[in-house]
């Protein structure tokens, strides 16, 4: 074999590693976004208070723009749901 056959060759091996982990990357990576994180942007939108009401009451408001089909979203819910226990007491007063 010529070396040029030869170069040619642990090249397409290696560009087929590459892509092979690649794709294992990606699938990780698709697959850790989609675990079960204790709070879903649905529960967080259901315990909301009533646009209105929050506007209305006189008292700090956070307003939180959110998309079901958004990754940051869904990672971030979690970290709203923590800050909206910690400040619970604000609310009900």
């Amino acid at each position: 074999m010529s070396e040029r056959n030869l170069f040619a060759v642990r090249t397409l091996f290696f560009g087929r590693r590459i892509a092979a982990l690649s794709a294992i990357a990606a699938l990780g990576l698709f697959f850790s976004t989609r675990l079960d994180l204790g709070i879903s942007l649905q529960d967080l939108s259901t315990a909301a208070l009533p646009y209105e009401v929050a506007l209305g009451n006189g008292k700090p408001t956070v307003v939180e723009f959110y998309a079901d089909w958004c990754e940051v979203c869904r990672e971030l819910a979690p970290d709203v749901y923590k800050v909206e226990q910690q400040y619970r007491w604000i609310r009900s007063s």
